[in-house]
């Protein structure tokens, strides 16, 4: 199922870092592939051979990130119903309490109503 994720170097800052056109010229500025932010982060995406690079440099104007690391980003993400966020939910748990799996990698949201009835 690799070919539904692309492989990618992901840095984090919080929110507060700065406003948004701030942290889009940083992006431009530092090389970013991807800007991303959320309500919680600014999410910076490069290739992974490049998130060395990119981490040191954001940090030289950022200071230190929240998170960096390398991830599996889902090219397309599905909305599930409330029978099967629980179905998944339920696949989820019982992979991640597995010893033998390190990770677990989804592409699927749920909207505010479901997650309220789960």
């Amino acid at each position: 199922v690799s070919f539904l994720f692309d492989r990618l170097g992901l840095v984090s800052y919080p929110i507060n870092s700065g406003d948004a056109d701030k942290v889009m010229e940083i992006a431009i500025d530092t090389g970013a592939d991807d800007l991303e932010t959320t309500l919680e982060s600014h999410n910076f995406y490069c290739n992974p051979e490049e998130l060395s690079r990119l981490a040191s440099n954001l940090e030289s104007l950022l200071g230190e990130s929240d998170i960096t690391k390398i991830i599996w980003r889902a090219q397309t993400i599905n909305f599930l119903d409330l029978e099967k966020a629980r179905s998944v939910l339920n696949l989820i748990e019982a992979l991640e309490e597995d010893e033998d799996v390190q990770n677990v990698t989804s592409n699927f949201d749920v909207t505010s109503d479901v997650m309220e009835n789960l």
